[in-house]
Parts: structure tokens; C-alpha cells; sequence
């Protein structure tokens, strides 16, 4: 059987050892971690070396723990992010060449990386790139309050990661991405000879029951008034066109609209943004623990998946992860006209996707969802039977079981020199 050595770079902003501590949770030699609450971005993140928290915000750190049966060692630190210190990957890589694997599952292209250079060190080694998103389409979300020796060391940078990113994924044997028109755009951009495979970002399958008013006791909202809800990690200002979806529900009589999200990036602009125009109707919901999130969107009418990006592709091109759960939770869902939301809103009739070029879209397809809400309301119960993990794991099993079996004839090859 092969073995599989799966590195993956979660977003975590700060992870070290406590020093001291008024909180009685903590004592000094704890490792932790934390990730969110605008670490890296409106506080201090990990490049401090030093930073003073919140003892909530700390979430303590084990170096080796079976998650489902599965062994997860934690190993890497800030460096891994440094591109300054590849004096740091070279160590990594030789003492991750030194463990017995056959495959290599990279997440992230960072990780990517780091597993190129293990392979070079481990040349039979079956490399995995799983790309979740379009990265080299990616826009910078600079905030406007940075320097311009910043913006520059910014800019600068990205270039030398995705120039890093393509060089490095001609290295792959597999490329593992989350739609077909992101996968087509890296076929051609990597160079592959081999056609991706795509896995969609799915929640697993959960019949959820309604929260009921959930949202509404926590922010005082009438039962008059339908609930249009965004879930998002961060809510990036100019760049997602929330913006135009507050300006066309703002204080628009029977909608309130719920946005869901951490504290980092430019939310504060977003938030500002709300407070200039004195909009009543428009509520702000600190990011939620995974374990809440379909029970808390389930208490709301319809999710809200607003991107209108072409300069953008990978907004253009993207699948979020936000529609599935918001078919899982059984709301029909208010999307754009781009391509990969048609697929899945139209394809299943689940809601509706409209042009935001086209002056007050966004309230207007809303309204069109509340007058069919019933069709809608069946089409998406229907739906979250096939859009679910369980549905969609079976691509990820077949080509690990194509890879289980190239990995024996290579093994079987190199044993016959």
C-alpha cells in the first residue's frame, strides 16, 4: 500500500511559546497558535516575534494528534513564508526526504514549494498539487493606508511567487483544482501534458434544522423583514462589489442583509462605508466556528454569493465554497451571472444569478427569489442530496487508486534494476 505524506499550510498568523501570562488558561511554555481576529493585518502577526493577545484568541497547539484515525505532525513556523530564508526549506525538505512516503498532497504554493524540493531529494516520489484557487489571478487587497515602499515590496514579490508557483508545478504529476474553468486556465498557464482533476469544495452532508430566528434575536430584526445573508473568511473591500449590494439594500424596505466574516483585511472600509450612508438594515456577524455555520446560516432566507470580478480571474473563475453551504443549510441562493455560479444556481434552479451591471440587479433578483421562494425552497432541498462531500469524495478516492497502482508499478520497476 502506498504511503502519503500530505502537506498542507492552514492560515495561521502567529504560532510560538507563551513567555508569560496573567490568564490563568496559560502558563509560561505553552506552544500556540492563532490565526484570524486581523492578526497580520490590523495587529501585529507572527514577523513581531513578540506580541501581547487576548487569551481567548490563543488556541493551544499539539505537535503530534490523530485527527479521524489520521496522524497530523505540526512542524513548520512563520519562516515557511519568508521567501529571504531558503536556507530554512532546504532543512525542511531534507528532514521531511528522511520519512518513508510514496505520495505527496501539496495544498497550498507554498507547500508546493517545499515539495519540489523534496522530490528532487526523493525523485520516485508521486507529487499531488492541490490548487485551490487561481493564485497567479489573484489581485493584492493592498490596504490604502500602506506606504508605497510597502505597495512596491508587495507587488515585487508577488511576481516572484507566481513565476515561483508555474516553475514549480511542471514538477507535479497531478494537478488537483476546484473548477473546470480554473482547471482549463492552469492546464494551459502550467503547460501540463496531464488534464486536472476537479474536486469541488463541498461541505459534508448534514440535514440541518432551522435555527430558527437565530440572526433575527441577535440583531433585532423584524419578521417583516427576509434576511440576505454573505459568509465569507474576510470581507475584502472593492473586490467582492459588496459594496454595491449594500448601496442597493440599504434601507430598502423588507430585506435585511447579515454579513458574516472575520476582522482582517478591509472590512473596516466596508464597515465605514455602512456608517457614511447611516444604513439601518445592514448588520456585521464575527466569523463563525465551522461546527456553527450551517445552523446559523439555516436561520436566514437566502445566501448571498455577490463576486463581480472579470479583471479578476480568480474571482471570475472561482466556485466558493459559500454556495454549497448555503445549499446545504436550504437556502436558495442570490448569485451573479458568472460562469461558474451559472452552472451550479441555474443548472440545479436554485436561485437566481443576475448582471450587477444592470442598475439595482442585486435587490432585484432577491425580490425575484421571495415571489418563487417555495420552487426555489424544493429545488435546493433536492440539490444538497447530490452537492455534498459524500457525493463528490469519490473523485479524490479514484485518483488516489489510479496513484496506488502507479506507484506499485514504479516501485516494482525500480526494484527490477
Amino acid at each position: 500500500m502506498a504511503r502519503h505524506l500530505k502537506l498542507d499550510l492552514y492560515r495561521i498568523d502567529l504560532a510560538g511559546v507563551v513567555e508569560e501570562s496573567s490568564s490563568p488558561e496559560w502558563k509560561t511554555g505553552d506552544e500556540v497558535v492563532v490565526t484570524g481576529f486581523g492578526l497580520s493585518e490590523t495587529l501585529w502577526g507572527g514577523y513581531a516575534e513578540l506580541a501581547r493577545l487576548d487569551a481567548r484568541l490563543l488556541v493551544r497547539l499539539p505537535k503530534d494528534e490523530a485527527v479521524d484515525g489520521i496522524r497530523v505532525r505540526r512542524v513548520f513556523s512563520p519562516a515557511i513564508f519568508d521567501v529571504k530564508r531558503p536556507s530554512y526549506l532546504r532543512s525542511q525538505a531534507r528532514w521531511w526526504a528522511a520519512e518513508g512516503f510514496d505520495v505527496l498532497h501539496c495544498h497550498d504554493h507554498w507547500m508546493l514549494d517545499l515539495g519540489v524540493r523534496i522530490k528532487r531529494l526523493r525523485p520516485r516520489t508521486v507529487l499531488i498539487y492541490d490548487s485551490h484557487e487561481l493564485f497567479h489571478g489573484w489581485p493584492l487587497n493592498l490596504a490604502k493606508d500602506l506606504s508605497w515602499f510597502t505597495k512596491l515590496k508587495s507587488v515585487l514579490v508577488r511576481k516572484y511567487l507566481i513565476w515561483r508557483e508555474k516553475a514549480n508545478a511542471r514538477h507535479s504529476d497531478q494537478l488537483i483544482t476546484v473548477s473546470e474553468s480554473i482547471a482549463e486556465r492552469l492546464r494551459k498557464h502550467f503547460k501540463l501534458k496531464t488534464q486536472p482533476v476537479v474536486i469541488r469544495n463541498m461541505p459534508a452532508f448534514e440535514d440541518y434544522r432551522s435555527s430558527g430566528q437565530l440572526m433575527r434575536e441577535r440583531f433585532g430584526i423584524p419578521l417583516g423583514q427576509k434576511i440576505l445573508v454573505f459568509i465569507g473568511a474576510f470581507l475584502h473591500a472593492r473586490t467582492l462589489n459588496i459594496e454595491a449590494v449594500i448601496d442597493e439594500v440599504g434601507d430598502a424596505a423588507g430585506v435585511a442583509l447579515v454579513l458574516i466574516s472575520g476582522e482582517g483585511s478591509t472590512k473596516k472600509e466596508i464597515v465605514a462605508h455602512v456608517e457614511r450612508r447611516g444604513y439601518k438594515n445592514i448588520f456585521f456577524h464575527p466569523r463563525l466556528a465551522p461546527e456553527d455555520i450551517g445552523a446559523s446560516l439555516s436561520s436566514c432566507d437566502v445566501g448571498l454569493v455577490p463576486t463581480w470580478n472579470p479583471r479578476d480571474l480568480s474571482y471570475w473563475l472561482a466556485l466558493d465554497n459559500k454556495l454549497f453551504h448555503y445549499v446545504m443549510a436550504e437556502l436558495p441562493v442570490l448569485a451573479t451571472a458568472q460562469p461558474e455560479y451559472r452552472k451550479v444556481v441555474e443548472g440545479y434552479g436554485v436561485g437566481v444569478c443576475v448582471d450587477p451591471d444592470t442598475p439595482g440587479a442585486y435587490l432585484d433578483g432577491f425580490r425575484r427569489i421571495l415571489d418563487r421562494y417555495p420552487t426555489f425552497k424544493e429545488n435546493v432541498q433536492r440539490a444538497k442530496r447530490l452537492l455534498n462531500w459524500e457525493e463528490e469524495e469519490h473523485v479524490l478516492l479514484e485518483l488516489y487508486g489510479r496513484l496506488e497502482r502507479e506507484v506499485g508499478v514504479r516501485g516494482r520497476r525500480h526494484g527490477s534494476k
